[in-house]
Parts: C-alpha cells; structure tokens; sequence
C-alpha cells in the first residue's frame, strides 16, 4: 500500500474566479446578448488542477491481491485506486470493485480469472444459477475462493469492460472530466505538467463541486427531475431479495450496470445491492479454510444484513423533487444512485451519478440552442 504524502495542488479560492464569471455573465445580459448557463460556462473556465482536493491518494501495487484491495478500499472508504506496476511504480491503470465482482463471478462460474471460450457471450447471471445447482464439490470451492483472494489487482484491470482508466491534463477545463464522466467513466487520473499521475478526480467529486455551488446557480439546482429529464421510466435490473447474492452480483457484471434494486414479493424496493457490497460484507475477512463462495450463495437480503445494510442505506427519491435535494442527498448518504420510487415504494427508475453528469452535458447542448 502507498499513500501519496504530498498534495500536487493546492486548492483554489475559486470564489473570485466564480464572481468574475458571474460579472461576465451579468454584463453580457445587460448588452441583450443571449445569456449563457453560468455553472456550465464556470465548468470550461475552472480547470482541473483548481478543484482537487488536498487528498492522500491510495496506491495499490500490481502485485496486491484482491483479498489486500478489498481492504484498502474499504479502509479508505473508496470504490476503486491506480494501480502502479511492483517494479517501476509506472501507474497501469484502475481497478474497482466491479472488476473485482467480475473476477468473482467468472471464478464462480468457470474457475478462471476470465471465462473461457465455451461460455464468453452467455449470459453471465444464467451461468452462475446452473452452477449452483451443480455445485462444485466443497473442497474445490474453497480452493477457488482462496484463488480468488489471491488474485494480483494487477491481473483484473478492467476487467468488468466498463470503466476504462482515463486521464487528464491539470490544467484541462472541469467540463471536459464531465464530458468523460457522462460516458460511465467514474473517475480520472489527473496528470501534472511532466505527466505523471498527480491526483484523481471522480464523479463523486463533482457532486461535492455542486453541493458546495447551490445558492449561485438557482436556474439550474431549482429544476426538477421531470424537468431535466432525470426520471425517465427505464427497464430496471431487478433481483427479488430471496435470491442468491451471486446472481445479483452476475447482473451487475452481465448488464455493465453499478447496482441492482431488490425487491420483496409485491415489487417494493427493499435494498440496494452493488459491486461495493463486497468490501462492505467482511468478504476479505474471512480466516483460513473459510471461502466468501459461501457467504455469495445466500439470499441477497440475507447477505446484505450480513454486511450491515446501515453502512450503505438505500436512497429513494420521486420525480418532483428538485435537482438540489438529489445532490444533496447523493452527498450526504455518499451514494452514487439514487432509485426514483413511486408512493407505494415500486422502483420505476434510478438516478445515477453519470446520469447527473449527462443531466449538465444536455444543459450546455440546450444553451446552444438558444
């Protein structure tokens, strides 16, 4: 493990630039020139290297297993960290918590670190249901499991094919992150100027940058979610809380999605249930001859309490509720979506952090209009 002991950046007074870029804003409307979105103009004005926070960045090395990333992550509170190579400390890449799922559920299902040619392009959640009802014998499993945890980060780097590393220049504008981040990129590595890794910048991190913008931009934070077009109905990836834990975990990784809603038998949303549920479930504490095979193969609700659901509560929401209450609460709970319920509790669709990045990228495309 290491940690980055010194900040690349010091953090910005951006209330000045934010001032002058209201000033901007105000003179252009008074000459009857069309206004433009202000926060959006803000974003291509502020760069990178002026947002990041004073933050010790978290550093696996290739070599680290998955059982010694687990706990990092979980330590730090984190979904994912660069990856240095164990020799030239060149950074390789990311890994999260969904390529550590991914390596779970191909183990699971074939043994291997990557499924083999017979079942790549089958459906992933089919196959892990077909080897619960031919199980391996016990003494595989827990050889599988120990496979498993012992698997170097370094062999798992986007694996879940979903989050590829990306990086950015200090002194990029924030709306170009937000442009990857609308992509489904969570998070980027922030280059200083001899372009080496610096930093990291998430999309969690941009929800603090909105939080902390509230009052400045009413004509964006007052919007509802109808109105920004964030509570569309979808097809939600559901899972009925009765069952198994590794079959909501193989739907994550067939569907390339974050988290799954679980419901009870009358379709009300009763729990969450995402890749991170793995570092939060003690799966990376189990003691010699146990295997986290096991604890996957119980229902998900039974799993989740488990892991103590208090640590990752389920965060709701309804369509007339306004922009600032989502990110607020997205903040608060350190959620990264949030499931947008009808009264009786029925899921009808989820708000997720690329979701709100997608929500600013569609603000711009609209100021062009204008």
């Amino acid at each position: 493990l290491n940690i980055m002991s010194e900040p690349p950046f010091k953090k910005a007074k951006t209330a000045s630039a934010f001032k002058k870029t209201k000033k901007q804003h105000d003179r252009r409307a008074k000459g009857g020139v069309p206004q433009a979105n202000p926060f959006v103009e803000w974003l291509q004005k502020t760069t990178v290297g002026e947002v990041c926070d004073d933050r010790k960045v978290v550093l696996l090395k290739s070599t680290d297993t998955i059982n010694d990333g687990m706990k990092t992550l979980g330590r730090f509170k984190i979904l994912s960290a660069p990856v240095i190579d164990s020799v030239t400390n060149e950074l390789q890449g990311f890994v999260d918590v969904k390529d550590m799922g991914s390596c779970a559920v191909n183990i699971y299902i074939d043994g291997k670190v990557r499924l083999t040619p017979t079942n790549q392009g089958k459906k992933v959640s089919e196959l892990v249901m077909v080897r619960m009802v031919a199980p391996y014998s016990d003494a595989v499993f827990r050889s599988l499991s120990k496979s498993f945890l012992d698997t170097p980060v370094g062999d798992i780097l986007d694996l879940s094919a979903n989050d590829p590393s990306c990086s950015v220049a200090a002194l990029a504008p924030v709306f170009q992150c937000i442009g990857l981040f609308q992509k489904g990129i969570n998070r980027v590595t922030v280059l200083g100027p001899d372009g080496k890794a610096m930093n990291v910048l998430s999309q969690s991190d941009i929800i603090r940058i909105l939080v902390g913008r509230l009052s400045e931009f009413p004509q964006l934070f007052n919007k509802t979610l109808n109105e920004l077009g964030l509570s569309r109905k979808r097809n939600l990836v559901k899972i009925r809380q009765t069952e198994p834990a590794i079959k909501a975990l193989a739907l994550i990784v067939e569907h390339k999605i974050s988290g799954v809603a679980v419901i009870d038998d009358e379709g009300m949303l009763v729990g969450n249930f995402s890749a991170s549920d793995l570092k939060g479930n003690g799966i990376a504490d189990y003691g010699v001859g146990s295997h986290p095979f096991l604890s996957l193969q119980k229902p998900v609700m039974e799993f989740l309490q488990q892991g103590g659901m208090s640590m990752f509560p389920v965060g709701t929401c309804q369509s007339d509720q306004p922009f600032h209450y989502i990110l607020l609460k997205l903040m608060a709970l350190r959620l990264h979506r949030l499931w947008v319920v009808t009264p009786e509790k029925k899921p009808i669709g989820v708000i997720t952090l690329t979701d709100v990045m997608q929500a600013l990228i569609r603000e711009k495309q609209e100021e062009r209009k204008d």
